[in-house]
């Protein structure tokens, strides 16, 4: 697990253009969720994400529960270049929680127990939210990001069955794969890259 090895203090994120303001307001207004306010929601199997500014940060809400403390809509940006899951110190606050030492925290993410991180204190993402790949791995998620003419779109689906077709062309040490992955109704084509070692 990337808890093991990973030097989470040691990671940064240039996160100049998404402020603790407008997660409160925008983005807020954007998702149609109230940053950190209290929810009855504990998990849900399927979210739409919105792609945020010109620097396109994929941005969800997904319930935190803390202890025995009412749960919490909060934001956070997809990042599958983070192994791990940050939640900065305005959440834990908000949740009346002061940090360990060691400045990780065991919660209920999405209903789903998860070991998060505080950002570390010199990086460009304190007052962010960070939901690494290693969460999205351990909850079976699929990750869907579109780009078309009319606007961007995310979707994650959580533990979800689906359809595939492929194609795949072999490349000396890695495979280029299409797939068109359909629900009721809506299909949308993904791309993936392996290497093989």
């Amino acid at each position: 697990m990337p808890e093991d090895n990973y030097p989470s203090n040691m990671y940064d994120l240039l996160l100049i253009d998404l402020s603790s303001k407008a997660l409160h307001q925008e983005v807020s207004e954007m998702l149609n969720v109230t940053y950190l306010a209290e929810t009855t929601q504990k998990e849900l199997k399927e979210v739409k994400a919105i792609v945020y500014g010109p620097n396109y940060r994929v941005i969800v809400s997904l319930p935190v529960k803390i202890g025995r403390r009412t749960s919490r809509n909060v934001f956070f940006i997809v990042d599958i270049g983070s192994p791990v899951t940050y939640i900065c110190e305005e959440v834990y606050k908000k949740f009346k929680v002061t940090l360990p030492d060691s400045k990780s925290y065991h919660i209920l993410l999405n209903n789903h127990p998860t070991i998060t991180h505080l950002p570390p204190s010199k990086s460009h993402f304190t007052e962010n939210n960070v939901l690494g790949v290693e969460f999205l791995k351990s909850t079976g998620a699929d990750f869907i990001l579109k780009f078309s003419e009319e606007r961007e779109s995310a979707f994650i689906r959580f533990n979800n069955k689906y359809e595939v077709q492929s194609q795949q062309q072999s490349i000396p040490k890695h495979i280029f794969q299409l797939e068109e992955i359909s629900w009721p109704g809506k299909s949308y084509l993904t791309f993936s890259y392996r290497f093989n070692n």
